[in-house]
């Protein structure tokens, strides 16, 4: 404690992850998976998103998180989402 007030902590360990997310190609896929993460206040660092001559996407999205529970929590609600096939966590 400083003059009565509790010292300055630093914000939470933030961890870089980066997942990769299947899906069906549809107009506004990409919209709802931003739209997922802007609700959770993750802020993206990276992504990538190709589509097949078969119409199959694959989005690579890298971010910060503070735990496991979070992503897991992340995940849960992106795969909620019309279209979405599959997501793993890339290996890092």
């Amino acid at each position: 404690m400083q003059n009565g007030r509790e010292a300055h902590r630093p914000e939470a360990v933030r961890n870089s992850t980066e997942i990769k997310i299947y899906g069906n190609n549809r107009t506004g896929l990409l919209v709802d998976i931003s739209k997922t993460l802007t609700e959770r206040n993750i802020d993206v660092t990276s992504m990538n998103v190709r589509t097949s001559k078969q119409g199959t996407a694959t989005i690579t999205i890298s971010f910060d998180i503070s735990s496991v529970e979070e992503l897991n929590k992340i995940i849960e609600k992106l795969r909620q989402i019309e279209s979405v096939l599959d997501i793993e966590r890339s290996a890092s």
